[in-house]
């Protein structure tokens, strides 16, 4: 058998993806001492571990591959993009209950309110297009109910913080996971 018919072609570059999101959101975002809310964000590379395992043996097709390497592709993308465009900024992890202090609306942010869990979503419903499973789509649906109520409870800090008119004008001309379709 060789590399490219066997699963380790898909596996590496969708671990590698998973890896390097997880690994740089840990020296991108801090977390909240005692705020135990924000460990429910280590409950995603739990998610990619599934998706990974269950991968394994999932049928392979190139008419799946292809689009799903440009979408893990474009997930790194939008990752450093919006990584690169916070640095220096504190971020905090997601569910943290801490007040936003400033508002990022620059790089992707200008388009995107929530660009890193648009990156998240975008690799692994991408790896779940590579090596499709019942149970990878589970937890794929259950990670996105996560990351949109993270969102969610996000949006209501900017929303209850001293930032609150701004973020309503913010919300007004940028989509939650994507750009709106006017801007487009």
């Amino acid at each position: 058998m060789k590399f490219y018919d066997s699963n380790l072609f898909v596996l590496i570059p969708t671990a590698m993806v998973f890896v390097w999101q997880t690994v740089r959101a840990t020296t991108t975002f801090r977390m909240i001492r005692g705020d135990w809310v924000c460990y429910a964000s280590s409950l995603l590379p739990l998610a990619y571990i599934a998706i990974l395992i269950r991968g394994m043996n999932a049928p392979l097709s190139i008419w799946r591959t292809v689009p799903g390497m440009f979408g893990l592709a474009a997930a790194l993308i939008l990752f450093e993009w919006s990584r690169n465009t916070v640095r220096g900024q504190l971020f905090s992890y997601a569910f943290s209950t801490d007040l936003p202090r400033h508002m990022c609306s620059n790089g992707p942010f200008a388009y995107i309110r929530n660009p890193f869990y648009t990156s998240y979503i975008l690799a692994t419903v991408s790896a779940a297009l590579m090596l499709p499973d019942i149970v990878t789509l589970i937890v794929i649906v259950l990670m996105i109910q996560m990351l949109m109520a993270a969102a969610r409870q996000e949006e209501a800090k900017f929303e209850q913080s001293p930032l609150s008119d701004e973020f309503v004008r913010y919300k007004r001309r940028t989509g939650r996971f994507g750009p709106p379709i006017r801007r487009l």
